[in-house]
């Protein structure tokens, strides 16, 4: 379930402390609601949604990329929750401009159908209103094109000090984005063995926290 993954006091108080030395950006997939509640007492620059939504260090003002990118909603919703009480274990995600659909618990074979199903079944809406499926670990995303978490680099960049080093850490393929966005000077990692453009690997999630403390240190 997605709101199990939140994070634990020691990963808060590593942010905490890298931030009070260097500029920390979160890029999240997550909800606003959820980004606010888990960093929201944090300095750190906050982007939600795959970068539908940012909020600098001391704003309390969430920005939004756009106004009318979710007006194609309603019927792929409703195209959802049909699977959904086809589906059981399956549950929809609602984000601002996103509709997720989460099958994890659903059983493999049954998945495997539906899923397939469902990506025929979008497929011409995918076309007539600029969207595209993002496939991830046992969960079918739709969102707008051009909504995601490489239209924030830009934004951060900006914010670099001069000959200061960009690093951007990520395990999920949407993090992809961000690695193509960024320029071939930043240091870019990715955290499992799947396949990436990054330029360097960790094994998982406890390697980056040693890093981070590296850094810190």
């Amino acid at each position: 379930m997605p709101d199990l993954a939140a994070p634990d006091e020691e990963l808060l108080a590593l942010l905490r402390a890298l931030s009070e030395r260097d500029r920390v950006h979160v890029v999240s997939g997550r909800r606003r609601a959820d980004i606010e509640r888990w960093f929201g007492a944090l300095p750190l620059h906050l982007h939600a949604e795959h970068g539908f939504w940012s909020r600098p260090v001391a704003c309390d003002d969430w920005v939004p990329l756009a106004s009318d990118a979710a007006a194609w909603k309603g019927e792929v919703r409703d195209l959802l929750e049909d699977f959904t009480r086809r589906t059981p274990g399956s549950f929809i995600e609602e984000k601002t401009v996103t509709l997720a659909w989460h099958y994890r618990t659903v059983e493999p074979e049954l998945a495997g159908e539906h899923v397939r199903a469902l990506r025929a079944r979008l497929a011409e809406r995918v076309a007539a209103d600029a969207l595209e499926l993002l496939g991830g670990a046992k969960v079918l995303e739709i969102r707008p094109r051009g909504v995601h978490k490489g239209r924030v680099v830009p934004l951060i960049l900006d914010d670099v000090p001069a000959r200061a080093e960009v690093i951007a850490i990520g395990d999920d393929r949407t993090d992809e984005d961000i690695f193509a966005a960024l320029p071939p000077s930043a240091c870019t990692i990715h955290v499992g063995n799947n396949s990436s453009r990054a330029a360097y690997r960790l094994p998982d999630a406890g390697a980056v926290r040693n890093l981070l403390r590296s850094i810190q240190a």
